[in-house]
């Protein structure tokens, strides 16, 4: 039976199997540019070289009728749950006076 090759993306393929002490092994970040450097710097820290490679491009949405509505009835609900830091950031922004 043939082995089939398995294919990796260059950036991930430069360390994938030949990584030595002196060559870190690279780690590929997503999140937008303005929101990586924490990560990249921690990533670095533990020993990796970050790639950034933005693939989201967080954008407000203009006139959010939907969340208004949600907001105006906040005090009905028993939970809100926030799944991303950007979330948070649009709601209490929303709110601000």
């Amino acid at each position: 039976m043939k082995a089939q090759k398995r294919f990796l993306h260059p950036l991930l393929l430069s360390n994938y199997r030949f990584s030595t002490l002196y060559s870190p092994m690279k780690i590929l970040i997503t999140r937008p540019r303005a929101q990586a450097d924490d990560f990249a710097e921690k990533s670095r820290s533990a020993g990796f070289e970050p790639i950034f490679f933005p693939v989201v491009e967080i954008q407000p949405i203009e006139n959010n009728i939907a969340l208004d509505r949600a907001l105006e009835k906040l005090n009905c609900y028993e939970w809100v749950v926030f799944t991303s830091v950007n979330a948070v950031e649009v709601v209490f922004d929303h709110l601000r006076p």
